[in-house]
């Protein structure tokens, strides 16, 4: 147990000196900026038929209480209305 208290204070107080050191002995290690870029439609439109229906669902199930619905109208409304994409989906 002391051990492992040694070994995270030694991180919490070098752990930029050995990520550096780390990096140069392991390039394929470093974590760079990553930009995606996925042909995805936008969120509504890219569901696929059980999260659409589970997620029209469950807003349903919400709206029967007064005070809890987890989306707005706008929103709501988007999700019944928006078609599924033809591409790739969630």
């Amino acid at each position: 147990m002391l051990l492992i208290f040694y070994v995270l204070v030694i991180v919490f107080f070098c752990g930029s000196c050995l990520q550096s050191c780390i990096g140069k002995c392991f390039p394929g290690l470093i974590v760079g900026d990553i930009e995606l870029n996925e042909d995805i439609d936008n969120y509504w439109a890219a569901l696929d038929d059980e999260d659409r229906q589970w997620s029209r669902a469950e807003e349903e199930n919400a709206r029967q209480l007064p005070i809890s619905a987890l989306l707005t109208d706008s929103q709501f409304e988007r999700l019944l209305s928006i078609p599924k994409t033809r591409g790739k989906t969630l």
